[in-house]
């Protein structure tokens, strides 16, 4: 039931509401994938890209890794991985590195996970410092804690009160990145 709870709308306006001018925030997200299925993805699939070079995002939300740690990937597999994604956005969709935003993983309440999921912490906090990005949301120490109050029984979905937090923390995130810009 959680995953049919968006953070999207809240996003969405909180953002036109904070800066005065509509935002339209576009979940391409896909369930289950690793970072992986989403550079294959964003390498391969036609009808994105398409909907990539017609909607011209200005922003890029990067927020994987969950998967990578279910399916067992190690770290240096995951760089991998976002550093080619951040590759393929700056080169075919023009996007600055300060335009990306690399989130990381949501906390995972599976036995083994903390320790995988730290690791790509790690490696997120690298890639964001070499390749110039903006830091996204740290969803991994933000839902370390409190799990009945932001996940309930689930071990990774946020619940609504926990989407409630997911927008607040890319809209924290998104105005750090973009607030100098807009209005420009």
């Amino acid at each position: 039931v959680n995953c049919f709870a968006s953070w999207m709308t809240m996003l969405n306006n909180s953002l036109s509401e904070a800066f005065g001018s509509p935002f339209f925030i576009a979940n391409e997200g896909w369930g289950g994938y690793t970072c992986a299925d989403y550079l294959e993805l964003m390498q391969n699939n036609r009808a994105w890209r398409e909907r990539m070079e017609l909607l011209k995002p200005e922003v890029w939300l990067i927020h994987l890794g969950v998967n990578d740690g279910r399916a067992g990937r190690s770290a240096s597999a995951v760089a991998k991985d976002l550093d080619s994604i951040i590759s393929l956005l700056g080169k075919e969709y023009h996007a600055e590195p300060s335009d990306i935003l690399l989130a990381k993983p949501s906390f995972d309440y599976a036995e083994g996970a903390e320790p995988v999921l730290r690791g790509y912490c790690a490696t997120i906090d690298r890639l964001i410092k070499e390749r110039g990005l903006s830091a996204g949301p740290d969803f991994f120490a933000a839902y370390a804690r409190n799990r009945q109050q932001f996940y309930g029984d689930d071990p990774v979905h946020p619940n609504q009160e926990g989407m409630a937090l997911m927008a607040k923390l890319w809209h924290d995130a998104i105005a750090s990145a973009i607030g100098s810009e807009v209005g420009e």
